[in-house]
């Protein structure tokens, strides 16, 4: 499945089970939503429709608020795991950077 984007048309906090997005297109069971750095499971029970149920903070990400019109990108499995190949392994999955730190032998 190729990736699909939207928008919410409604505010999300933290400790919501659920989004509602302008277009649900690339939207699937078992897939995944991302919204600024979050991944999210879809739930295994959707269908269709515009309000999508998640589970929040997956992939080592955090669950917190997002706005109105925050960019949503949905996608598959196979998806994430062809774009997770592709990343430099000093970075987390959420995009935030991890210090590398290296000694030498009159450094240690």
């Amino acid at each position: 499945m190729a990736e699909g984007r939207s928008t919410l048309t409604s505010a999300c906090g933290a400790g919501d089970t659920s989004i509602v997005v302008a277009a649900a297109t690339g939207a699937a069971a078992r897939g995944f939503a991302i919204i600024d750095g979050e991944v999210m499971i879809i739930g295994a029970a959707y269908v269709s429709g515009l309000t999508v149920p998640v589970i929040r903070g997956q992939g080592g990400t955090y669950a917190y608020a997002h706005p109105v019109t925050a960019s949503v990108v949905f996608a598959s499995g196979s998806d994430i795991a062809a774009q997770s190949a592709q990343t430099d392994a000093q970075f987390l999955i959420a995009g935030r950077g991890r210090p590398v730190t290296s000694y030498s032998a009159d450094g240690a």
